[in-house]
Order: C-alpha cells, then structure tokens, then sequence
C-alpha cells in the first residue's frame, strides 16, 4: 500500500512539473476526421450553424468517411414536412444502423423532392420531368467519391483550418471546399455527446458560402477534437492565402 501510495504521490509530481513546464496534460482520445477516416467508417452529421444545438436541430445530411472516400446522404432537400430528420431521431441507433438510416432517409427526402417539383401537373409553369419517380430517384442515389484533406497555416505557422475537398453530387459533381474550423466544447443532445467544426463550404462555381457545422457522435466527454497532424501520411500543409 505505501508503495502504491509512494507512486501516486511521484506521478502527481510528475503532472505538476508538466503543467509548470508548459507541457500538455490531456489524455482525452483525439478525434481527427482524417486520421479516423483511414481507422475505419466514421459518421458526421451537418446541422444549421446554429448558437445552440438542441434535439431538434435539423440535420441536413449525413456525412460517412473512410479512408479516402466520402459518401453524402442528404436527408434535407427543401421541401420541408414531415422528411425534416432532427438529432433526437439518432438516439438509440448504433452508428451500423444510422448508415442504414441514412440510406432510407435520403430515398424518402428525394421522393419527396420529386413530389413537391412535379407532383402538380397543373401548377404554372410545371415543367415534365425527364425521368419516372422511381428512375430518378436510382440515377441519383449518393456514391462514395474521393475525398483529399489539407490542414491551413495562418501567419504564425499555426493550424487554423483544415479542408476537405470533393466532388459532390447535391451540386451537379461540382468541386467542394469543405473548411472546418474546430471548437472546443462537448455538447450534450438529448443524452447524446456531440464534438464538431464551425464549416465554412465552397463550392466551384458558386460565390456565396454556406456556413453549417460537422458533428460526430461521441460515446463519452472524454473525447478532444484536433486538426491532423501535419506529419499524418497523404495530408497537403498549406500556407492561407493573403
């Protein structure tokens, strides 16, 4: 026991000189989209870039990485009623179902895009779609595509921005500028743990961005967001434009 006791008291020690050193004393385990995207499947969601994140904030798509490939599930597609998939509609679902989620929510949005564009024959202007409901909806089914990150450098030489950039198939394969700027806090939803980025996203072509915010679902509070590593294999470190 006083050995026990002994240990304790120079691993205390210990953490104090650290912290007097300026060294870091977290332990939490990181959550780096790229670096968890080359691990295994992960899942992100996009909600409004709201102040504050409630079980009932919309979610605009589903987000599933691995390795280099993204694939997008949008499960909001403007028509709004009932097709609106809030954060409170995750709970009790494991990430293996979500996906499963996502695939069926995604389909029942598109059908209700189609409906509310094309539904009214004799509305003005109605124009006839090209294809059938069912035709449209397999043409446009999400794919996974490539997905290539870079890590930002502002003036000091400090990461301030990470960025993932593909092609996406909500703007016609138009290329997107996914910037994530990370936040600190742990947010509890409906007794569910959230981490995420602030999004700034780019899309060619477009001159407005859209801001949103990308979290992941986390099991515990004992998780800490982090850009990657500039030394992470297959990473671009770039300088920020002036």
């Amino acid at each position: 026991m006083k050995k026990q006791q002994l240990m304790g008291l120079l691993v205390a020690g210990l953490t104090v000189a650290l912290v007097g050193c300026g060294k870091t004393t977290t332990s939490k385990p990181s959550v780096a989209i790229y670096r968890q995207a080359k691990q295994g499947t992960q899942i992100w969601y996009e909600v409004p870039n709201n102040k504050k994140i409630t079980k009932n904030t919309a979610i605009n798509s589903i987000i599933v990485l691995k390795k280099n490939k993204l694939t997008e599930y949008g499960i909001d597609h403007g028509s709004g009623g009932d097709n609106i998939r809030r954060l409170k509609d995750l709970k009790g679902y494991s990430n293996k179902e979500i996906i499963q989620l996502a695939k069926k929510w995604n389909v029942e949005s598109m059908e209700s895009e189609y409906d509310y564009v094309y539904g009214d024959k004799n509305a003005p202007g109605y124009v006839k779609p090209k294809y059938g409901k069912s035709e449209m909806i397999k043409r446009s089914l999400p794919k996974p595509v490539n997905v290539s990150y870079e890590l930002i450098k502002n003036s000091d030489n400090d990461i301030n921005k990470e960025v993932m950039i593909y092609s996406s198939s909500e703007y016609e394969n138009a290329t997107v500028k996914y910037g994530l700027i990370k936040t600190n806090s742990i947010k509890t939803v409906d007794g569910q743990k959230f981490v995420g980025f602030k999004t700034v996203e780019e899309v060619s072509g477009a001159t407005n961005k859209l801001k949103n915010q990308l979290i992941q679902r986390v099991p515990n509070a004992n998780r800490q967001l982090n850009y990657d590593s500039t030394t992470e294999p297959g990473i671009t470190v770039k300088k920020a434009a002036n």
